[in-house]
Order: C-alpha cells, then sequence, then structure tokens
C-alpha cells in the first residue's frame, strides 16, 4: 500500500515539487526501516498533477496524543521516552546526509501502527526541508511554536533548529499541550525569553527581525533588551510560564510518580538552549541518561559521565548504509487519480511561507477512506523528470 501526495500543477509548484523532490531523493541514502524516516518510493503525473508516492502509515502524533490524552495529561514517561529516542535517531541520521527538516511537529510525525506495542514513528513532510549550509531565507516554512529562536528572528541557521523544535515536540508528548501556544512570533519569543533566557548577543546581532522586538542598548551587554507588551503595541494579557521552575512543576503534576521526570526536564532544557552552539547534539541527545539508565534507576541525578550507551543506540550511531533508489510502482490495476479542485486552495495554502504546511495526513486519511491504496500509473515519457535533476 502507499500513500499518495498530489501536487496541483502550476508553475509556482511545480518549482516547489522540483525542490522537494530533490530533497526526497536524499532520503534513499537512508535506511527508511532504522532511520524512522519515512519512505518516499517514486513520483509519477496523473494528467498534469505531480503525485508523491510514500509507503503507507497509520495517523499522526498529534492524533494519537490527541486519543489517547482527551484529557490533555500527555502520554506515559515510558512511552514519551521510546518516541523521544527514535526522533532523535531520525535528527542524527538527517545529520549523517546534511538534511534540516525544519518543520519537526506532532503533525509531522507518524505513527507505524498504533496497534503494535511499542510504538514506531517516523518523520514526514519534508516538503520545507533544507540542505544544511545552504538555507534560502526566502523559502522557508515553519511552525511558529515549534520554532527556534533563530528561526523566529531570522538569524543564522543550521541542525541545531530541528532539536529545538524536537524538544517542543517532546514536552507536549509528556504533558498533552504546547510550551508555546501562541500566533504571535513576539509571544513565543517573550515566553522565550522568560523560561529559558534570552538567546545570546550573536544570535540577536544576525537576526534579520530582531528589531522587531528587542531594543538595542549602546556599550551595554548584553546589547539587547526584550521590548515590552505596551513597547510591541499589544494590550491583552497572555498567560504563559514565568519560569522554567514553572514547566517543571506543570510537569511533574502531569507526570505525577513516573520514574526519570529529573532525567527527562534536563535533556528538554538542553534541547531548548536558546544558544544554538550549545543545544544537544543529537549524538549527545541519544548518550543522554534519559535514554541510556535502566528504567529502574533513572530517578537518580542526572550525569553524562561514565555512561555506557544502549545497545540500540550504539546502533544508531553507525554510519547508515546506501540504500538504492528503488522505484515501486504497481503495475496491476492502475487507477487514475481523480482531480479534486475542491481542495487546490488548502493545497496552495500548504505551501505559504508560515505556519501552514501540506499536511500529510490529510493523503493518509483519503487512502483510508478509499479503503484501499491508489495503485500507481504505468510510466509516462514524462518520468524522465528523475534526469532534470
Amino acid at each position: 500500500m502507499e500513500a499518495v501526495k498530489v501536487m496541483k500543477s502550476c508553475t509556482d509548484v511545480i518549482e516547489i515539487a522540483k525542490h522537494e523532490i530533490q530533497i526526497l531523493k536524499q532520503l534513499w541514502h537512508l535506511d527508511p526501516n532504522t532511520s524512522h524516516v519515512v519512505r518516499f518510493n517514486s513520483f509519477f503525473f496523473n494528467m498534469e498533477d505531480i503525485c508523491l508516492s510514500f509507503e503507507f502509515l497509520d495517523m499522526d502524533l498529534d492524533t494519537y496524543i490527541s486519543e489517547m490524552s482527551p484529557c490533555k495529561t500527555g502520554l506515559p514517561l515510558p512511552e514519551v521516552r521510546h518516541i523521544t529516542e527514535q526522533l532523535v535517531t531520525a535528527l542524527h541520521h538527517l545529520k549523517t546526509i546534511g538534511l534540516i527538516h525544519m518543520d519537526i511537529k506532532p503533525e509531522n510525525v507518524m505513527i507505524v501502527d498504533h496497534h503494535e506495542k511499542p510504538l514506531q514513528v517516523k518523520l514526514v513532510d519534508f516538503g520545507g526541508a533544507q540542505m544544511s549550509g545552504n538555507i534560502d531565507f526566502d523559502t522557508l516554512m515553519f511552525t511558529k511554536m515549534y520554532s527556534s529562536p533563530e528561526v523566529l528572528l531570522e538569524s543564522e541557521m543550521n541542525e541545531a533548529l530541528d532539536m529545538w523544535s524536537l524538544g517542543v515536540t517532546a514536552f507536549k508528548l509528556a504533558v498533552g499541550t504546547d510550551l508555546f501556544p501562541y500566533s504571535r512570533r513576539y509571544s513565543i519569543i517573550n515566553s522565550v525569553v522568560k523560561i529559558l533566557g534570552q538567546p545570546p548577543d550573536h544570535v540577536l546581532d544576525k537576526g534579520q527581525q530582531t528589531e522587531e522586538f528587542f531594543n538595542r542598548r549602546t556599550n551595554d551587554h548584553p546589547r539587547w533588551t526584550i521590548k515590552t507588551a505596551e513597547e510591541y503595541g499589544i494590550s491583552e494579557k497572555e498567560e504563559d510560564f514565568n519560569c522554567f521552575d514553572e514547566v517543571v512543576g506543570m510537569l511533574s503534576v502531569q507526570q505525577e510518580h513516573a520514574t526519570g521526570l529529573d532525567l527527562f526536564m534536563d535533556l528538554i532544557k538542553n534541547m531548548l538552549q536558546v544558544d544554538p552552539n550549545q543545544r544537544i547534539t543529537p549524538v549527545e541527545a541519544l548518550q543522554h541518561p534519559f535514554f541510556t539508565v535502566k528504567e529502574e534507576a533513572t530517578s537518580k541525578e542526572p550525569c553524562l559521565e561514565n555512561i555506557q550507551l544502549t545497545n540500540y543506540a550504539v546502533d544508531q550511531l553507525e554510519k547508515p548504509e546506501l540504500v538504492p533508489p528503488e522505484t515501486v510502482v504497481s503495475q496491476e490495476n492502475p487507477a487514475e487519480v481523480q482531480p479534486d479542485n475542491s481542495g487546490e486552495d488548502q493545497l496552495n495554502d500548504g505551501f505559504q511561507t508560515g505556519d501552514n504546511t501540506l499536511n500529510y495526513t490529510c493523503f493518509v486519511n483519503t487512502l483510508r477512506t478509499v479503503g484501499h491504496a491508489l495503485a500507481l500509473p504505468k510510466r509516462t515519457e514524462k518520468f524522465d523528470w528523475f534526469g532534470w535533476f
């Protein structure tokens, strides 16, 4: 079975599709069975539409959290540990091929089969992904409440921004609600400063949007101070955390009696370092005692020295093997994908810069409604599009 992402053909979408296919071809260098990254099969044309074929997955993580935690109390910590470790592993593999996802959030994490335990998850939706060292500011697509300070400020960026997004995602796994539930950039940045501290000057100095949210000071350190709500022009009071201890307190209530909570909070704090240079890396995260120390011992204080990796972590640190780019195309009973003009606006909205990203889940849900995967049509002469790259 396959999941098919349909992209309505027009000039802008064709350019976006070319970029996404270039990115997806990089995933062929990873083993989808161990990298926890979605398997990209191939692409094809149906009439004038561009269709991308992926492995069929179950439901996105946001839906799973809602179903398993309808009262917004979060998932059990052992399940949070297992899911987070897989996503850290995915970041490690992406780093080996120089790829930055740019939009990690629960909606972009799919569960392979929610009936199977322990859960297996995969990272999906690489439509906004960028190559490390070659980030195009004009094509950035991200979700503000999961984005790092350097992204919100449009400062220098690298793969560390994905680790921040994963930290915010892991918090939602454990608590059931978002850490920064705001639509305004200012509100998110202000909350980050209150909870985690102000980004360092080297981040603020290079931010294209810094002066919108901060006042510059002369002959002082730090050189920047965040604007007050009144200075920024916000009149209403927004409730949020005032310090990291309040975050810990909320998590302690939601995860009452869970062993390893202190280690989890230590990991989150390292994932959410406001200085990207100090943020924990995937390799370091896989060695964190939240993952490596046996569960019955995780009530101890965290210590990163003399920690032995689990067999799982050791396996994931090995360099991924090159996987041949096999094109999976079903030739039996080819079925045409009927164009759906009603979704065209949704599709176009999905590629706007900002919060909106193409909802991968809608394709999976469509296939689930149909009851079977759509068979891929035979190749056409346009399939030599591969030669463009």
